[in-house]
């Protein structure tokens, strides 16, 4: 998982890389890695599937505001 921040003015971007092991709250309900919010998401039906949970997981765990969100899997990858 990674965040990107775009700064039109300056013309600059700096880029986070979250590690997938990082343990953290998913939501309020559990505790798991980070990787889990966006499956759970996914599985459970909640709304905005994973990237809604991801994002909410996100911003409640490292207090960093996501204004956008993007999904890319192996697949689309390649």
């Amino acid at each position: 998982m990674m965040l990107v921040a775009v700064d039109p003015v300056s013309k600059t971007v700096v880029r986070l890389a979250i590690q997938r092991d990082l343990w953290v709250d998913i939501s309020g309900d559990s505790s798991a890695w980070i990787t889990e919010a966006n499956f759970d998401g996914d599985a459970n039906g909640y709304s905005g599937g994973g990237p809604a949970v991801a994002v909410r997981t996100v911003e409640q765990n490292l207090g960093i505001n996501v204004d956008h969100s993007v999904r890319i899997d192996y697949e689309s990858f390649e």
